[in-house]
């Protein structure tokens, strides 16, 4: 979340001169940015917000009420999503970032405790923040989310993903190695499973290098829209393969795979791989999709 967040400061500050000095003392002095752009009134969507920015006399007013945000004790940033006015609709948003020392919060709710997912200390809070107005960045909050946020998150994600599926998979050819030596028979279908496993790792990696190099190049070809779908299915397919990944590798190590300790557990992968469709819910983006890969061509070339 903190490197999705430090990509926005870097791509996004425009030539706004407050913006660029905040990059410096981000890089100085080290920054642990943290993002605050859900809120309990729109129910968690990122793309709309019931908060609005309040231009005053003394400077800028925000108050976000119900913001789930993850290591915030320890942030030294926060990036704000809010309306840009009063008047304006839910989805006309703009991102502010204000300081620590600008922040106020306040806990609306415990502290997360989920089964996995997440060792960042995340909680609802009622965030305010008084600031000053050049602190808003350039241009709609939409662009920076669309053109950095998302691509970041989703990516260095399944990138997550893919190292878990990895380490299954190397934890599950070290168990039959370990069986080969001690001289047990060896099982043709668990070295089948092996190579299966070695197959969905190489879809994962594919698909993260496509969208890796969709994000950085340069010429900027693929249309906003390719982008996005490529961007949002690689988020489901990863979290997809991850679990297939993972269960392949429990089928080869049988119950030492399912012990907590030792050298072929896979307890910890299990677990943080079947929290990925719910890490941003699968079902919330393939539904956000359906109406859009409806009007394209599926075999169109990016």
């Amino acid at each position: 979340m903190h490197q999705s967040q430090a990509a926005v400061l870097i791509g996004h500050a425009g030539e706004s001169p407050w913006h660029e000095a905040l990059l410096e003392r981000a890089v100085r002095e080290q920054f642990l940015v943290a993002s605050a752009t859900t809120e309990a009134a729109t129910g968690g969507a990122i793309r709309q917000s019931a908060c609005f920015i309040d231009l005053r006399e003394d400077g800028l007013h925000l108050d976000k009420c119900g913001a789930v945000i993850s290591y915030a004790h320890a942030a030294d940033l926060f990036l704000v999503s809010a309306r840009r006015s009063a008047e304006a609709a839910a989805s006309e948003q703009q991102l502010v970032a204000s300081l620590r020392e600008q922040t106020t919060l306040s806990s609306a709710g415990p502290c997360w405790n989920p089964l996995g997912m997440r060792g960042a200390c995340t909680q609802r809070y009622d965030l305010q923040a008084r600031c000053a107005p050049e602190q808003i960045f350039p241009g709609p909050f939409a662009h920076a989310m669309s053109e950095t946020m998302l691509p970041c998150s989703h990516i260095l994600l399944a990138a997550v993903w893919l190292g878990i599926a990895g380490s299954a998979l190397s934890r599950a050819q070290a168990f039959l190695r370990a069986r080969n030596r001690a001289g047990t028979p060896r099982n043709p279908i668990s070295s089948l499973r092996l190579a299966e496993g070695e197959a969905l790792v190489q879809q994962m990696r594919a698909l993260v290098a496509a969208n890796l190099s969709l994000y950085e190049s340069a010429d900027r070809a693929a249309s906003a829209t390719d982008r996005m779908v490529s961007y949002n299915t690689l988020k489901v397919s990863a979290s997809e393969l991850v679990v297939r990944a993972t269960q392949t590798a429990l089928r080869i190590c049988g119950i030492q795979g399912y012990m907590e300790e030792g050298d072929f557990y896979l307890s910890r992968h299990l677990r943080d791989a079947h929290s990925a469709m719910v890490m941003v819910n699968d079902d919330r983006i393939l539904g956000n999709l359906s109406s859009v890969v409806l009007g394209m061509p599926i075999t169109r070339e990016l």
